[in-house]
């Protein structure tokens, strides 16, 4: 059973895949969210960025997930798994990162189970 987040007022809509603009929002959320935690720079979004395009390019559906979350229509989070073999069997968790204003909304447990 996947749990709905907590209402607040605004609509969650939570979108599997990828859409125009996701690419850019998730290395932006991304890049901001480790620079100010961090203290990283242009080179870690760089090297994030470079990744993300790599899954987008091999991207399939039935193997990999890319879930983004959005209140009001604005671009809030998102989760990824990488289910393509690499070194070791299994997949990898990616990109989750919930917007530090839409923390503590159960948004990001969603993803995270939705995602598992």
């Amino acid at each position: 059973m996947i749990a709905e987040p907590v209402a607040t007022g605004s609509e969650t809509a939570y979108v599997d895949g990828f859409q125009p603009g996701f690419l850019g929002c998730i290395a932006q959320m991304h890049g901001e969210y480790y620079a100010r935690v961090w203290g990283s720079g242009v080179a870690f979004e760089e090297q994030m960025a470079r990744e993300l395009c790599d899954f987008y390019d091999a991207y399939h559906p039935e193997r990999d997930l890319l879930l983004t979350a959005h209140v009001d229509g604005e671009f809030i989070g998102s989760i990824a798994v990488n289910g393509a073999q690499t070194e070791r069997p299994g997949a990898q968790l990616r990109w989750y990162l919930i917007a530090e204003e839409a923390q503590g909304r159960g948004i990001g447990r969603v993803l995270l189970e939705r995602a598992l």
